[in-house]
């Protein structure tokens, strides 16, 4: 239907004029404005239309050449970080030492790139350079041509006031026949060091002891990279490299298969006889003198039937000695041995440096501590038992 705007009255939609008073019908005037901005906005909306798709076009065929430049310029970049990562990568290995060679040196040393070998070396050079003990036990090493032979060992570390990870490296000369028969076999003489956690390299000088052979005292305590510092200091490269190259390590860390003494091996006669005469004379000072005797001659033994006693005669020195066991003590199993000297009467003389007697099981840790059965094979003996 269709409004006449002049009098109301409605008409048919397609009519043009009103049926009551003949008044020109038009359209709704919103939607006839509508009409006409759409008219008027018809060459502008094509107008843009155009544009938008030269845009498009520009954009995809320019897109093309960007993606390529930015190729180009991303592969220069690439090439150039590259270039810059390898100069990188060039000076930092130019900044530690390559021990290999003489050519190869150069000016410092780095801690975390050390070897095994070249720890040692730089160990032993500070012990020279520093004279850690009355000995300097370290200059030997330094300033021979012989092989250095180092001993990872986990013996003797009990007795030791730092002993690091309970790990000791004992370092030798390889041909250095005096210390054969020194404390308690070549491979475990001194000069030794331990290493703590932190790096921290404790010196010790085996020999240091107090009188019942107990406690060894470290001779000086000093982090690895102070003493790589101070080798770098005095330009010392090249002296430690040579070092280096004369050091042979021997990890003997799992040693004691078949030779840790256990309470089964005690069953054996001879040997819990040895057993307790090397403890009593590397414990003992009345002892002590036998030491010497055991080694140069055989000594003479005798027990009664259950080895409850053990009588060791030093004919040489003229002396008797007594060990005895203690099965119980105020009714209670003891497992213990008591140790003394024999007088003119045939009275026993309880030792006076430790009169208390001992475990058995103490007895055993100090000697497997101290080398285990290896310790024991050049004590010569001659056992008799009482009535034979």
């Amino acid at each position: 239907m269709r409004k006449c705007p002049k009098c109301g009255h409605k008409n048919d939609s397609d009519a043009k004029y009103c049926s009551n008073c003949r008044e020109k019908l038009v359209g709704d005037r919103r939607s006839e404005k509508k009409e006409n901005k759409l008219k008027k906005f018809k060459p502008y909306l094509l107008i843009m239309f155009c544009v938008a798709i030269a845009v498009v076009i520009f954009f995809f065929f320019s897109g093309n050449n960007t993606s390529k430049t930015t190729t180009k310029v991303a592969s220069r970049i690439e090439k150039k970080n590259n270039s810059v990562s390898a100069e990188s990568k060039q000076k930092k290995s130019s900044s530690s030492v390559k021990m290999t060679s003489s050519s190869e040196i150069t000016e410092k040393l780095n801690v975390k790139d050390l070897t095994p070998a070249q720890t040692t070396a730089a160990i032993i050079y500070y012990g020279a350079k520093k004279q850690l003990s009355d000995r300097n036990v370290w200059e030997p090493l330094y300033s021979s041509t012989d092989t250095i032979v180092v001993n990872i060992t986990k013996k003797i570390t009990s007795n030791l006031e730092k002993p690091g990870q309970d790990v000791r490296y004992a370092a030798t000369n390889a041909t250095d026949e005096s210390e054969k028969t020194a404390y308690f076999g070549k491979q475990y003489v001194a000069p030794s060091y331990t290493i703590d956690p932190d790096n921290t390299i404790n010196y010790y000088d085996p020999r240091n002891l107090d009188e019942n052979f107990d406690n060894i005292s470290a001779v000086e305590s000093v982090n690895l990279k102070d003493i790589v510092k101070y080798i770098n200091e005095q330009h010392a490269v090249t002296e430690v490299d040579a070092l280096s190259k004369r050091i042979s390590i021997q990890d003997n860390r799992s040693e004691g298969d078949g030779n840790v003494i256990t309470d089964n091996d005690l069953t054996n006669d001879r040997l819990l006889c040895k057993v307790l005469i090397f403890y009593a004379i590397n414990n003992y000072k009345e002892f002590k003198e036998l030491d010497q005797t055991s080694k140069d001659n055989v000594l003479s033994v005798s027990t009664d039937d259950d080895y409850r006693t053990i009588e060791i005669t030093d004919e040489q020195n003229s002396a008797s000695f007594l060990i005895a066991y203690i099965p119980k003590v105020n009714g209670q199993v003891a497992n213990m041995y008591t140790f003394g000297v024999l007088n003119s009467a045939h009275q026993v003389d309880l030792v006076t440096s430790n009169p208390t007697p001992v475990d058995t099981s103490e007895i055993v840790k100090y000697v497997n501590q101290a080398g285990g059965k290896d310790v024991l094979k050049d004590m010569a003996l001659n056992i008799t038992e009482e009535g034979d």
